[in-house]
């Protein structure tokens, strides 16, 4: 063997049958192949190149000189198998060994068309040789077909777990539309006739493609041989310096430059086979195609193809085009057994049409396991049949029988015609799924549009094994799903949607499923125990609610269409969701967005049974049975439906009411959900369940024929007040605890669910900006209709009753689920027009934002919606100043004692404007109302912010009547003593003063107390603390004030008292579970480098694995159940650092041995961290909110609860724990509460 050089002037014919060796092959001129000599079908004329054929400007030609289809006798190209012992060619990659290279130049390859595909009529059973076809096929014996898999996977299964059942065999016999096999199948695959839905017919039985050709480029194996290395041969069409870096060879003038004007290439290969294809962990695709060049008029490789080939065996992606290559078609491929993409599509304007790919399987060597959702080193550990960047015409395309997704993309821009049509994907893991960065952009310069709206569509997905069509972190404003099908999938359609900034509320980001049709299961088809969503233990513990919740009242089997979860970025602790199969994409780990909605438009649901014979929910809608973040905002119009839709179909919810079956808590209770009592759940109840809410805006999802809201709430819907309730939900067991329905409201118990008519609902959400936000949780929240009081009992009276309670979201994320952080954002549906109570059963945050949402369905103006607030202040801030803030700009405060009426004021009504408010501050039988009134409007934001203020009291020589009509006189001699604008001035009390001695009512003198609120110069609408001058400002007045001694312009006054009431959130350093132990560390860095948190979590979990896993009683663990932060807000210098770490090992209660275990080895000097790092102190901790059983003293009880109120008034979990205390001395209660309730100025209960 030689290396053989064909210059340009020389040309080759090659037509004889025999085999035609080479070293390497350089072609600048002509082969051409032909069957001038070679007509028998069982001759082959191959040529086996060695190392390398390198076309650079020449003509490879196998056909006729006219380009009619190479017919007679067969051609087969064979890259041979490398001789790893050969370190000359020990490198497989392109321009290299084994490798065909076209540089530039034609290759003109056309083989005798094949039958590319036909589906089985009949079910073809394992053990059987026989297959039945639907069409007829011009298959010969001899030729290899591959059978897809038509058994569907349970939901979530593991790759490892997962059997792959397509199968490929060699033909033995043709019988007309039957086909005889020379082995029999091991698996039975489904046949059946074409079926209907919704008007359309679909072909689902399974596919068998002819993976045979009578022109073969291969690498010369067999099928069952072992690669080695798993290095097939690899076809390179093009060379950019830009991705193959150092691939030309000479001169650039020379070679390896990309194509051009100047030098071009033309790729026609029609009806070719490809075996053994690719090298595995390869950044390039088997045939892959960068930078051709072909059409000079659009400088783009129009004109150029792929068509009609079968790859078999393709090591990784069979076809990829990279972004350098626009206007190439590939169609009419079938791929079978590929490991990686079967089609990966980086450039644009290309055609893909008609290609099928059966088994796509994948494992990178970068990805630790398949299907990996995030990865921050490679985007590719998430496969597809077909990765398809926008901006390419996608029709007629099946993706059939893969552990990843059969269609993957970033999806379409909005405005543009949509170019995706008649599509198929089944029995994949997803049928489409839609994310951002499908692919490398370094390794692959895959493009990464920002399409801010975008939209897809064209699909037909069945029989998959989790969803149809599935968004994962959709980072776009609007997403649009139209002419899709979903059929059979355990999801058929979900969306998850991401902004990628901190949400504060300004964006609206909504999902739109339009035009489409939606089916639980294809006609006749029986249902499966085996396809029901699992109750599974994840590091965010859905195994709780999902066993409890689903499990406990009805399995979850088809879902149309699932709820659409919108999320935001929050910080780096709080990421991503990893995707399978440890993290679930369902169980978003980030936090609510406030502006999210859905509309569902034109959609067709039919073959919903509601209760399935495997007691088993088949609905058209589901909530997110594990969404532990509020449910958003779906509408619905112009829904059609089928005639197969069972009893209850339409809609099911899994609410979160009554019992939990087989779990009691502390006291060995029956537990029960929303027993905020509880120490273990209590602050971690889920708000989604019961914030369900579709607004069927025309009737037509309900068949009601008007506008009907479907509520899973079982309080919103009622008009008891709150004393029918309890903390502990106990009452909640029955549907009517709650008081009789309202009259437009019925119950549907097929839907566990209420449907309200005539009722313009709308959203309130709200959200804590306070110091303390993260680290107290102030819920249980209630909403309900009312005037903001309370009872006697500290509880709120919602007088209107429909009471909305919410819990707020879950942690997000590793560390804040060990820090126990969380966003303190709630959502409330209300109905425009009302006055409601806003209660919180802890202390209300100090700084509160408004927005009013979701009014758009009711096609309202915006200037006739609005809702009125009541909010009641309470605790240590209690007589702040609460200051309104109207899209950013402060307010003049409105602050009374009793009616406004009295003060030339107004009750705020609901379409006043934003801002508009009034703070009842009236004291009636010693009962402070101090009650917030404001009005909320759409398009609009509103801020409550407690300010400090200077609280002044004295005695006026005045009686009380006197005093009052002078009170304007008065307001005007106090703002000339103190050197103040009189607007700041407001008062908090004017009764019938007192005698000091005898402490009797004495007529001729007026008790009086007076705020002073801080100058609008000295405010910050931006900060939740007092700027310096603020502070400054107020001192100066309360200085001013106790300098009066006997007079105020014409007043006389004694007993002259100034304070400044600051504004104070207790904060705690350290909040973490209860019973689980942390270290305190002081770390200081000896190279003067900034504290890095990753950097941290990683040298802990390294040492904890590889040092202390291996001493007797511990195990290994992984990198998630390592938290490790810091609370210390700022460097003392650039060096060092206070770092307290919270090492929090999640997966079981062996997390306390290890955290003792690493305080031991650090007190022993060992170096857990860089060298660079310096721990200069430990302390070991242990965080506990429960004292034991039977303590009997007193002040031992009363330290507990005032340390946990204190450190919390934190919020339900700790505010609970002091609730349990007490409860267990009923004889002492009562003075404790008392004690609590004079320090906090609170109601007993809250406390």
């Amino acid at each position: 063997m030689e290396d053989i050089n064909i210059p340009f002037t020389d040309s080759i014919c090659l037509n004889e049958p025999r085999d035609y060796y080479v070293q390497n092959l350089l072609l600048e001129g002509k082969i051409e192949v032909n069957n001038t000599f070679c007509a028998n079908s069982n001759s082959k004329i191959r040529i086996i190149v060695m190392k390398k054929l390198h076309i650079r400007g020449g003509i490879l030609q196998v056909g006729n000189s006219s380009a009619e289809a190479f017919t007679g006798c067969g051609f087969e190209l064979v890259l041979a198998q490398t001789d790893f012992a050969d370190m000359d060619s020990n490198t497989v990659r392109p321009w290299n060994a084994r490798t065909l290279i076209m540089e530039s130049g034609i290759i003109e390859v056309k083989g005798a068309p094949k039958t590319t595909m036909a589906t089985l009529a009949q079910t073809a059973v394992a053990g059987s040789k026989t297959l039945t076809l639907d069409r007829a096929v011009n298959w010969v014996v001899g030729d290899t077909v591959a059978v897809s898999m038509t058994r569907r996977e349970k939901i979530f299964t593991k790759s490892t777990q997962r059997v792959e059942e397509s199968e490929d065999h060699v033909i033995a016999a043709i019988n007309g539309l039957t086909i005889t096999l020379e082995t029999a199948l091991t698996y039975t695959h489904d046949g059946a006739a074409a079926s209907t839905f919704n008007g359309r017919t679909y072909s689902i039985g399974a596919e068998v493609i002819c993976l045979s050709r009578n022109i073969k480029f291969g690498g010369g194996h067999k099928k069952g041989d072992v690669l080695p290395f798993g290095q097939g041969w690899n076809f390179a069409i093009g060379c950019t310096s830009g991705i193959y870096a150092g691939c030309a060879e000479g001169a650039n003038s020379l070679v390896g430059w990309p194509m051009g004007t100047l030098k071009t290439g033309t790729v026609h290969i029609e009806n070719v086979a490809f075996d053994d294809i690719g090298q595995e962990g390869a950044v390039h695709g088997a045939l892959e195609v960068d930078g051709l060049f072909t059409d000079l008029v659009t400088a783009s490789a129009k004109g150029s193809f792929v068509r009609g080939c079968a790859f078999n065996r393709a090591r990784n992606d069979a076809i990829s085009i990279r972004s350098t290559t626009a206007r190439m078609e590939i169609s009419n491929n079938v791929i079978f057994n590929v490991g990686g993409d079967g089609v990966r599509v980086a450039g644009n304007n290309n055609n893909i049409d008609g290609n099928i790919v059966v088994r796509h399987d994948f494992l990178r060597p970068s990805c630790d396991f398949n299907y990996k959702f995030i990865d921050f080193t490679n985007l590719d550990c998430v496969g597809g049949a077909f990765r398809i960047a926008s901006g390419n015409t996608v029709n007629n395309n099946i993706a059939s029988s893969g552990e990843g997704a059969g269609f993957l993309s970033e999806g379409e821009a909005c405005g543009m015609p949509l170019r995706w049509a008649n599509n198929t994907a089944h029995h994949n893991r997803d049928g489409f799924l839609i994310r951002d960065n499908i692919g490398e952009p370094v390794r692959w310069l895959w493009p990464t549009p920002s399409l801010s709206c975008r939209q897809v569509g064209g699909v037909l997905a069945h029989s998959n094994s989790d969803h149809g069509i599935v968004g994962f972190y959709v980072a776009a404003k609007e997403m649009t799903i139209t002419d899709v099908t979903a059929i059979s999938n355990h999801i058929g359609i979900a969306m998850l949607m991401y902004e990628d900034a901190v949400d504060v509320g300004e964006n609206q980001i909504e999902v739109i499923i339009q035009n489409s049709a939606v089916g639980g299961y294809w006609t006749g088809e029986a249902c499966n125990v085996e396809h029901a969503y699992p109750a599974r233990e994840t590091m965010v513990s859905s195994a709780e609610i999902v066993d409890k919740l689903v499990v406990a009242k009805a399995a979850a089997g088809h879902v149309g269409i699932m709820e659409t979860v919108f999320t935001h970025y929050r910080n780096a602790n709080v990421k991503k969701t990893k995707g399978e199969h440890k993290f679930m994409w369902v169980e978003a780990d980030s936090y609510a967005n406030v502006k999210g909605r859905a509309r569902i438009d034109n959609v067709f649901f039919d073959n919903f049974r509601g209760t399935n014979g495997c007691g088993q929910k088949e609905v058209a809608f589901s909530q997110n049975f594990v969404s532990n973040d509020t449910f958003h905002h779906h509408t619905f119009a112009n829904i059609h439906w089928g005639s197969s839709i069972g009893d209850g179909g339409e809609f099911f919810a899994w609410n979160t009411y009554g019992d939990i079956k087989g779990r009691t808590h502390h006291e060995g209770k029956q537990l029960t959900w929303l027993n905020f009592d509880d120490e273990k759940f209590g602050a971690y109840w889920p708000d989604a369940p019961n914030k369900v809410w579709l607004a069927d805006t025309d009737g037509s999802f309900s068949r009601t024929n008007k506008l009907t809201h479907i509520l899973s709430s079982q309080t919103l819907t009622r008009l008891g007040t709150f004393d029918r309730l309890s903390w502990d939900g106990s009452e909640l067991n029955s549907v009517n605890a709650a008081g009789d329905l309202r009259t437009e409201c019925t119950f549907e118990s097929k839907w566990n669910a209420h449907k309200c008519t005539d009722i313009k609902y709308i959203s309130v959400s709200m959200e804590s900006y306070a110091d303390d936000a993260l680290t107290r949780r102030p819920g249980p929240i209630v909403m309900c209709k009312g005037d903001g009081m309370i009872n006697e009992a500290g509880r709120p009276l919602c007088q209107g009753g429909e009471i909305d309670i919410v819990s707020g979201p879950y942690m997000k994320g590793k560390v804040e689920r060990a820090t126990l952080d969380r966003l303190p954002r709630f959502r409330f549906n209300v109905e425009a027009g009302h006055n409601y109570t806003l209660y919180f059963r802890g202390q209300p945050p100090t700084w509160l934002k408004f927005w009013l949402t979701n009014y758009e369905y009711t096609g309202m103006s915006p200037a006739d919606i609005g809702v009125v607030l009541h909010l009641r202040y309470f605790g240590l801030n209690a007589k702040c100043r609460s200051a309104v803030y109207a899209n950013g700009v402060r307010q003049h405060s409105d602050v009374g004692i009793g009616s406004p009426y009295q003060w030339g004021l107004t009750y705020p009504m609901p379409t006043d404007a934003v801002g508009k408010h009034y703070h009842d501050k009236a004291i009636n039988n010693g009962i402070e109302r101090n009650i917030m009134i404001f009005t909320l409007r759409p398009v609009s934001t509103l801020e409550l912010k407690q300010e400090p203020i200077v609280f002044i009291t004295m005695d006026v020589s005045m009686n009380e009547d006197d005093f009052f009509n002078q009170k304007d006189t008065f307001v005007a001699a106090m703002a000339n003593v103190l050197g103040i604008d009189p607007a700041r001035i407001r008062f908090a009390k004017i009764v019938a003063g007192t005698s000091s001695s005898a402490r009797r009512l004495t007529a001729d003198t007026t008790s009086i107390a007076v705020e002073v609120e801080a100058s609008n110069a000295t405010m910050s609408a931006g900060a939740s603390r007092p700027v310096n001058s603020l502070s400054t400002d107020l001192k100066t007045v309360a200085t001013k004030a106790n300098a009066i001694t006997t007079s105020v312009g014409s007043f006389t006054v004694s007993g002259v008292s100034a304070s400044v009431q600051d504004v104070k959130a207790e904060t705690k350093d350290i909040v973490v579970s209860n019973d689980f132990d942390y270290l305190i560390v002081n770390v200081s860095r000896t190279d003067g480098g900034l504290y890095d948190n990753n950097e941290i979590n990683e040298a802990l979990f390294n040492y904890t694995n590889n040092v202390i896993r291996n001493e007797v009683g511990f195990r290994a663990i992984t990198d998630d159940e390592v938290a490790a932060t810091n609370v210390a807000p700022y460097w003392s210098d650039n060096k060092t650092r206070a770092v307290w770490g919270y090492f929090i090992f999640e997966a079981d209660r062996t997390s306390n041995r290890f955290v003792a275990r690493l305080y031991e080895h650090i007190k022993s000097g060992h170096q857990i961290l860089p060298s660079y790092y310096i721990i200069t102190d430990v302390e070991f901790k242990r965080q506990v909110y429960f004292t034991a059983e039977g303590a009997d003293d007193l002040q031992t009880i009363f330290i507990v609860i005032i340390v946990i109120g204190v450190v919390l008034l934190v919020g339900a979990a700790v505010i609970t724990a002091a609730v349990v205390i007490y409860r267990r001395r009923a004889a002492q209660k009562r003075t404790i509460r008392k004690e609590i309730y004079e320090k906090h100025n609170s109601p007993m209960d809250e406390i």
